[in-house]
């Protein structure tokens, strides 16, 4: 997953947000797994992770706040910093609410801009955090019912904000809105409605995308903050998944076609938001994937296949060249959606979870594999050899950790979620 995509979802109960910055080490390879303090949190999931160029890695994720006298807590968005000599501070910046929906991304200097929803229509506010603290909240605009916002940041730190809403008439549509240095720009509308927006930005502008029953439509937003007209990218009534994913090789779509049986598709957006030729594979019926494109130019796409055991498959393409051979990456086991990175050298890193062992006696685990520069992956590895079990998280808690990753320069991140606690490792070039 690129540094500028990082979500987070919780459809039950209230929820509380926490956000670590951590200094990277200087391990060669993937350190060992260093657990973030969340005692008295509870269950956590998922885990979601950003950086930024001068090496300061954000991890977030959700930490129930159970009851009081059997009364839900309030639940409150937190912000948590460490650093590597030991400081610690932590933040709140809001409240949340059920159904609660929160994106991160981080600029060069090491600011956070974190944008939340507080229920489905209670509307979405916006923050930006450093390691002295907070700004205080502000309202970017009120949701609709509907698909979940985007966001992402460009190469001038300018964040742009993605929601379905709706027009001063009430007519629905996509709605944006620029955050540049902590001041909220006018709000823009897109025009037209549409299914799963997502963002992405290359240099200085913007790629906005979502679905419709003609195929994936496409509008550019550029420094004024202006969209243009949208047009048709890929046609297909029936597409079923679309991802976008931008840096300084430019911006990536990756999809899965309408037709032809289970296919993935990946190709460049250009900066009219017309998408290239594409190149198609043969892959799973699953259609949990994510995607990455490093500042090289290499790319990697990686996604669940229900066809052999549900094993994670990944491929690479390199620049201006073709996807190569898809390979099978994990062992014969259940597995979680997978996340994708590449670092400034070139070297991809996929991490995903593993699952094994009947109902009664379930474990997971978070593995990792990567490929160096014009090489192939290797084989996986795991991550935390002492993974959270059913029988010790309790029935009511989620045994399969959630899992994400980010490379900033030649560093890779991985964070995950298990037994009630977030974790890290961290690999350097």
């Amino acid at each position: 997953m690129s540094n500028t995509s990082t979500f987070l979802r919780r459809a039950f109960g209230g929820v509380a947000l926490v956000l670590l910055l951590l200094a990277p080490s200087a391990h060669a390879a993937f350190g060992e797994a260093q657990p973030f303090n969340l005692a008295g949190a509870g269950p956590s999931h998922p885990a979601a992770v950003a950086g930024s160029d001068d090496g300061t890695i954000v991890s977030v994720w959700a930490a129930d706040p159970g009851l009081s006298w059997f009364t839900e807590r309030p639940p409150a968005v937190q912000v948590a910093f460490q650093r590597s000599d030991g400081h610690r501070a932590t933040f709140g910046v809001g409240r949340l609410a059920a159904g609660t929906w929160v994106g991160l991304v981080m600029d060069r200097g090491g600011k956070a801009t974190v944008v939340w929803q507080t229920g489905a229509t209670d509307g979405l506010f916006v923050a930006r955090c450093t390691s002295r603290g907070c700004a205080s909240a502000r309202r970017v605009g009120t949701r609709r019912l509907g698909w979940l916002p985007a966001l992402a940041v460009d190469a001038s730190d300018r964040v742009l904000i993605v929601w379905p809403g709706r027009t001063k008439r009430g007519e629905p549509t996509l709605l944006h809105r620029m955050v540049e240095r902590g001041r909220l720009g006018a709000v823009g509308a897109v025009g037209e409605s549409g299914k799963e927006p997502v963002v992405a930005a290359a240099a200085h502008r913007f790629v906005i995308g979502w679905k419709t029953t003609r195929g994936i439509r496409t509008t550019v937003v550029e420094r004024a903050g202006r969209s243009t007209a949208p047009r048709t990218a890929i046609a297909g009534s029936m597409i079923e998944a679309f991802r976008l994913t931008g840096g300084a090789a430019g911006i990536l779509a990756a999809w899965r076609p309408s037709a032809g049986g289970p296919q993935l598709a990946l190709a460049d957006v250009d900066a009219r938001g017309r998408v290239g030729r594409a190149d198609v594979m043969a892959a799973g019926y699953n259609a949990s994937f994510d995607v990455a494109l490093g500042s090289t130019g290499r790319a990697a796409i990686a996604w669940c296949s229900d066809r052999s055991g549900a094993t994670v498959t990944a491929a690479l393409r390199e620049r201006g060249g073709q996807l190569g051979a898809p390979v099978s990456l994990m062992p014969a086991g259940g597995c979680g959606r997978p996340a994708v990175a590449v670092d400034g050298a070139g070297r991809a890193t996929v991490v995903s979870v593993r699952a094994s062992g009947t109902e009664d006696t379930a474990t997971s685990a978070p593995y990792a594999a990567t490929a160096g520069p014009g090489l192939a992956f290797g084989s996986p590895f795991n991550l935390d050899p002492s993974a959270c079990t059913r029988s010790a998280c309790g029935w009511w808690r989620p045994y399969i950790p959630s899992v994400d990753v980010v490379a900033v320069g030649r560093s890779t991140t991985a964070v995950w979620i298990s037994a009630q606690e977030g974790y890290a490792a961290h690999m350097d070039g």
